[in-house]
């Protein structure tokens, strides 16, 4: 007897989703399944990278659950489901799983030692004694691409860039008023490896990274900033490795998320380390330790 998940979307939706499956196994006492043979937005299943257990074999489910309203809504009777039930959503609230979130917290390490050995021999590469990370992620890719094909965010990508660095600048300054040896390792990327939404306007993800390194020159230009002269790009930006990145990310000590990402906000919430937020939202019912 099974309960399984309709998985859909890229890593951070794929977190949320174990998470609320994994929660209602341990709550219910039901074997869980999930399938690994599974693509969106040109990205495969990526939990098999995590210290997940071995899930029951797969048996033909007899009912369903489809998340209301949207994918924040939470829906506390899902927790009355019936064994052999697909549950299908996107499951972006934390009061899905938090009950659990030790468990969860372990079995969404990452296990794969080309991943952790990349990410620890870089971060051994950069950090200073006595230096706080502080990890900057740009949420850009398909979002822009969205963003200029429908005339989103004020009709304009500059809008957009201007909002996002303004409140970085504000988080450091923030931060900056208790640290006084600052990294700073930005993130960025989001483009889908696939052709889906291949009508919206051209973009890469080296589009990305060039844009990150311009805001490197513009950021070394303010005065305010001119003690932080450590800066880096995550070089799982940089060969556009979800894996890497997240990894880097839940290492960091502190995390700015200008906009709303699911990546950024799992990164952070099923880390182990201590780490503050900045967040202009209330993210998927988590309290960023700062806002």
């Amino acid at each position: 007897m099974t309960i399984t998940i309709y998985l859909k979307g890229r890593l951070g939706n794929q977190l949320f989703q174990y998470a609320t499956l994994r929660n209602i196994s341990i709550k219910k006492g039901y074997n869980f399944y999930i399938n690994k043979d599974f693509s969106d937005h040109g990205q495969s299943v990526l939990l098999p990278y995590f210290n997940i257990p071995e899930v029951h074999p797969f048996t033909i489910y007899n009912y369903q659950y489809n998340q209301p309203i949207d994918s924040n809504f939470f829906d506390k009777t899902i927790f009355d489901i019936n064994d052999n039930t697909m549950i299908i959503g996107f499951f972006e609230n934390v009061e899905y799983f938090k009950e659990n979130i030790d468990i969860i917290r372990n079995d969404l390490c990452i296990k794969d030692d080309y991943i952790n050995n990349c990410s620890n021999n870089f971060l051994n590469s950069i950090i200073k004694d006595d230096y706080k990370l502080v990890g900057i992620h740009f949420r850009r890719g398909d979002l822009l691409k969205v963003i200029n094909h429908y005339n989103d965010y004020n009709n304009n990508i500059t809008d957009f860039n201007e909002i996002e660095k303004k409140f970085v600048y504000e988080s450091l300054n923030s931060i900056m008023k208790t640290e006084s040896k600052i990294t700073l390792l930005l993130f960025t990327g989001g483009i889908r490896k696939d052709l889906y939404e291949s009508h919206l306007d051209n973009h890469t993800q080296e589009n990305d990274i060039s844009w990150v390194r311009d805001f490197i020159n513009e950021f070394k230009n303010k005065s305010e900033f001119s003690n932080i002269s450590d800066i880096h790009i995550s070089p799982g930006s940089i060969e556009n490795n979800e894996l890497i990145d997240f990894s880097l990310l839940g290492k960091c000590d502190y995390i700015i998320t200008p906009h709303q990402s699911t990546f950024s906000f799992m990164s952070y919430y099923l880390s182990k380390k201590k780490i503050q937020m900045y967040s202009r939202t209330n993210l998927y019912g988590g309290l960023p330790t700062n806002m």
